[in-house]
C-alpha cells in the first residue's frame, strides 16, 4: 500500500470514532433533557393539584378541574387523608389496610413513612407505581377502602371537587 492511502485509512477511522462519540453525547443530552421535563410534568401537577385542594375546601364549593397526566401516567390513585392513622403524638402508626387492587398503596397507607407519608400515587404502564411525595391532609374519597383511581383521559385527569368545609371529596369527573 502507497503511504497516502494509509492516510486516507486513518482519517476515515478517526471520522468514524468521532462521529460515534458526538452520536453517544447528543443521546445522552437528549435522554438527560427528557427525564428533566418529566419531573417538571410532576412538579407543576403536584402544585395544581395541592392548589385545587385548598382553594375548593370551602363548604358548598363544587368544581370540575382537569389535570395534565405527568409523564404519560395512566391513572391517578387517591387515597382518603382519614384512612391514615395517627398515634398520641400525632405521628402516623402502622395500622392495617386492605387494598388489593395495588400493594404499593396498601403498604404506604398500612406503614406510611413517618416522616413523608403520602395518599396520591401515579400508575404508569404495566402497573408501575410511583407515590407523589405530597401528603394532601384535605383529601377525601368516597366509598371503601377510601381509594379511588382515576383513569387519564387524553392526556388528563379530570377531577370534580366538592368542598365540605375541613375536607374536600374528589371522585372522577
Amino acid at each position: 500500500m502507497v503511504r497516502g492511502q494509509i492516510q486516507h485509512v486513518f482519517v476515515f477511522i478517526m471520522l468514524i470514532i468521532i462521529a460515534g462519540v458526538v452520536l453517544l453525547l447528543g443521546y445522552k443530552f437528549i435522554g438527560g433533557l427528557l427525564g428533566q421535563s418529566c419531573d417538571v410534568e410532576k412538579l407543576e401537577f403536584m402544585n395544581g393539584l395541592e392548589k385545587a385542594l385548598r382553594d375548593y375546601a370551602s363548604y358548598g364549593t363544587h368544581k370540575t378541574a382537569a389535570f395534565d397526566a405527568p409523564c404519560n401516567a395512566l391513572q391517578l390513585c387517591m387515597v382518603s387523608a382519614s384512612a391514615f392513622e395517627k398515634d398520641s403524638n400525632g405521628k402516623f402508626k402502622k395500622q392495617t389496610f386492605a387494598y388489593p387492587g395495588n400493594l404499593i398503596i396498601q403498604d404506604a397507607v398500612a406503614d406510611p413513612n413517618p416522616e413523608s407519608p403520602t395518599n396520591l400515587f401515579l400508575v404508569y404502564e404495566k402497573g408501575v407505581t410511583e407515590p407523589i411525595q405530597l401528603f394532601a391532609e384535605k383529601l377525601d374519597v368516597a366509598g371503601t377502602p377510601k381509594v379511588v383511581c382515576v383513569n387519564a383521559t387524553s392526556g388528563r385527569f379530570n377531577l370534580v371537587f366538592d368542598g365540605k368545609g375541613r375536607t374536600v371529596v374528589v371522585t372522577s369527573g
